[in-house]
C-alpha cells in the first residue's frame, strides 16, 4: 500500500518530475493527492497493474475537454476506483471517456462538480456506467445553468438507486446529490444554502468525521448541524 500527497513528495505536477516511459508495475494499491486532473493520465501510465486506487485533486484546470489528455492504455487490472475532483466542472462525456480507461472496475465511488444536468439524471448516468461494476457510490455538487425541475430529476432516480437531494428553492443555485448509503465518503462538504438539510437527514451522515460548509454560516446555524 502507498499513500502519497502534495505534502509528502514533490509530485505535483506529476508530469514534472516523473517521464510517461517510467512504470511502476509494482504498485497495485495507491492512494494519492493530485494537482489536477491532467496528472491522472500521466498517473494512468505510470502504474499499469494497478488494482485499487484512490485519486483526490485540489486544484482546477483549465481544459475544456479531457479527451485529448487521456491518451494512456486501459488500465485492465482496476478493480476499485474513487476519485474526488470538485475544482473542475465535469461534464457526462468527460465523465466517459475517464471511465473507458477502467474496462474491470466493480467499485466506484466519485465525488464530483458539474454544470451538466446530465449528470444529476439517474437514468441518463446509468446508460453511461460501465456494466461491470458492482457497487457504485456518487456524490455531486450541482451547479445549474437553468431552473430546477426537483420532482423530475428525483424520478430519474426511482429506480436505480436511492439518493438523497440537499437543495434550496428559494436559491435555486446550487444542489447536492449523492446516493445511499453515504459510506464511501467520511467527509461532507457543502453549501451554506442547504445545510439545514442535514439535519433532516442527520442518520445519513452518521459516520462522517469532518463538515465543511462553504458561504456563509454561522455558528449560531453550526452548533446544531456539529452536535447531532
Amino acid at each position: 500500500f502507498v499513500y502519497i500527497d502534495d505534502q509528502s513528495s514533490h509530485l505535483n505536477p506529476i508530469k514534472k518530475y516523473l517521464s510517461n516511459q517510467i512504470k511502476c508495475s509494482n504498485i497495485i494499491d495507491l492512494k494519492i493527492e493530485i494537482s489536477t486532473i491532467c496528472d491522472l493520465s500521466v498517473l494512468f501510465t505510470i502504474i499499469p497493474n494497478i488494482r485499487n486506487l484512490s485519486v483526490s485533486t485540489h486544484k482546477k484546470d483549465n481544459l475544456d475537454n479531457i479527451n485529448r489528455i487521456f491518451t494512456s492504455d486501459k488500465l485492465n487490472f482496476l478493480n476499485k476506483f474513487q476519485l474526488k475532483s470538485v475544482e473542475r466542472s465535469w461534464c457526462l462525456n468527460e465523465l466517459v471517456i475517464l471511465l473507458e480507461k477502467l474496462p474491470s472496475i466493480k467499485y466506484l465511488s466519485l465525488n464530483l462538480c458539474t454544470s451538466d444536468i446530465n449528470l444529476i439524471n439517474g437514468e441518463i448516468l446509468k446508460q453511461s456506467l460501465p456494466n461491470t461494476f458492482e457497487q457504485f457510490h456518487y456524490a455531486v455538487h450541482y451547479l445549474p445553468e437553468q431552473p430546477i425541475n426537483y420532482i423530475e430529476l428525483l424520478n430519474t432516480w426511482k429506480y436505480i438507486c436511492p439518493i438523497i437531494c440537499l437543495y434550496n428553492p428559494m436559491q435555486n443555485d446550487y444542489m447536492f446529490l449523492h446516493t445511499l448509503p453515504y459510506s464511501s465518503f467520511n467527509y461532507l462538504e457543502i453549501s451554506s444554502s442547504v445545510a439545514d438539510s442535514i439535519l433532516k437527514n442527520k442518520n445519513s451522515y452518521k459516520d462522517i468525521e469532518r463538515i465543511h460548509v462553504d458561504c456563509d454560516f454561522t455558528l449560531a446555524e453550526a452548533f446544531p448541524i456539529i452536535s447531532y
